[in-house]
């Protein structure tokens, strides 16, 4: 896990002109066994209780990892990895979360393993020109990608054409991103990005996190949902990455500002809690 200001700046740089960079062994042998074996139990879990999360028998997918398992927010430690995306998507002007800190939060934090192709798609709101992002993916790979088994395929430099994908993949200079366990792909949510059918009968398990910047509305309402005993156990910097520094006031008597510190933290009342049925 070596990290200096040369590799960010590298890295940051290759994001901003091909879209997307490859971490290599960012995930030990053993982290890669611990979350694949936290994804197994909590995948058979939940659907023994819930059934099959989406309407398709060929994509194995587990949402909200933050409310499965606590440990799964620990993948987003990595200092490396939060220096690239620190210099991606944080708020300089965000100046009640301390010096060197995330202030981006995250936005859908999921595992999948898909077995049907992807079309081409982009997964920010909107696509725009402009060198900065809003949005970035990361995949964390437990399990091999291989274009046999179905790899993501990225449009390098897409990420700044300004248009929603077509689907003439041919016509597109597709790159497959092959990638091995304890890998870490990181791409702007703009690059045209999908995925080749899994032909192995193997399961090609990842997990995905999309971070943005703080004033993004998320995928699913975190600070609502997620279980209150995970909340009193989580740091600062894990509340403030789930969103809890960037809840809107309920009106200007509770405060003015859409933004809120650590220190504020402290006085959450459980009523964080109390509106979920």
């Amino acid at each position: 896990r070596i990290m200096n200001s040369g590799f960010v700046a590298d890295a940051v740089s290759a994001l901003d002109t091909e879209g997307f960079i490859k971490l290599e062994q960012r995930l030990t042998s053993k982290d890669v066994c611990k979350y694949l074996s936290l994804l197994n139990l909590h995948y058979a879990e939940f659907t023994s209780k819930y059934g099959t999360p989406i309407a398709t028998a060929k994509t194995d997918i587990l949402y909200n990892l933050q409310n499965k398992n606590k440990n799964f927010l620990d993948l987003m430690d990595d200092p490396l990895i939060e220096e690239i995306l620190m210099a991606k998507l944080n708020d300089p002007f965000f100046r009640q979360i301390p010096n060197g800190h995330p202030n981006y939060i995250l936005n859908q934090f999921t595992a999948r393993s898909s077995n049907e192709t992807l079309d081409l798609h982009i997964d920010a709101g909107m696509p725009s020109q402009d060198k900065e992002a809003n949005m970035m993916q990361l995949a964390f790979v437990l399990e091999p990608f291989r274009a046999e088994s179905g790899c993501t395929w990225v449009v390098p430099k897409s990420h700044r054409s300004g248009r929603y994908p077509d689907q003439e993949r041919s016509a597109h200079g597709l790159v497959p991103i092959e990638a091995n366990s304890g890998d870490v792909l990181i791409w702007d949510s703009r690059l045209w990005h999908g995925a080749g059918e899994n032909n192995t009968g193997r399961t090609r398990w990842a997990i995905i996190a999309t971070v943005s910047r703080w004033w993004i509305k998320q995928s699913f309402d975190m600070t609502r949902s997620i279980p209150e005993e995970f909340y009193r156990a989580l740091s600062d910097k894990h509340k403030a990455l789930i969103g809890f520094c960037t809840i809107p006031p309920r009106d200007e008597h509770e405060r003015i500002g859409r933004n809120c510190g650590y220190s504020d933290l402290k006085d959450r009342p459980s009523a964080n809690f109390d509106d979920k049925d």
